[in-house]
């Protein structure tokens, strides 16, 4: 199944969107590392767009990503999605993991960023 996911980055404070931004986009894993599903960068409205399918995150019985098993047998077919927030240097500055999606293939995802990590990160002048 295909899915789109918008994220949207904006200050807290004022509600100015965070353009230009580099954005990843995770399925939070219990049992194995948590599967990225793209990276992109936020555009003048501050939304970055993904889309992604279930074999991009899909997890066997097991809990262990293995491209070789059949989705058939999979036991996460919905993603628990978070973004994570990297700075112009590629340091992750923002990460949603504690917030993930429960189960969850969200349309949009929105990101508030207090305008003083927004400043100290280069996210904002």
């Amino acid at each position: 199944m295909e899915y789109v996911t918008t994220v949207r980055l904006l200050v807290r404070e004022t509600r100015q969107p965070i353009a230009n931004a580099k954005v990843e986009l995770f399925d939070r894993d219990e049992h194995s590392p948590d599967d990225s599903l793209g990276v992109a960068h936020t555009n003048n409205f501050g939304e970055a767009t993904f889309k992604y399918d279930t074999k991009d995150f899909a997890d066997s019985r097991l809990g262990v990503d293995d491209p070789r098993r059949a989705l058939a047998t999979s036991r996460d077919t919905v993603p628990d999605l978070y973004p994570v927030v990297y700075n112009a240097a590629g340091q992750a500055v923002i990460s949603k993991r504690d917030e993930a999606t429960n189960n969850k293939a969200s349309l949009h995802i929105l990101v508030l960023v207090d305008s003083e990590v927004a400043k100290a990160n280069g996210l904002i002048s």
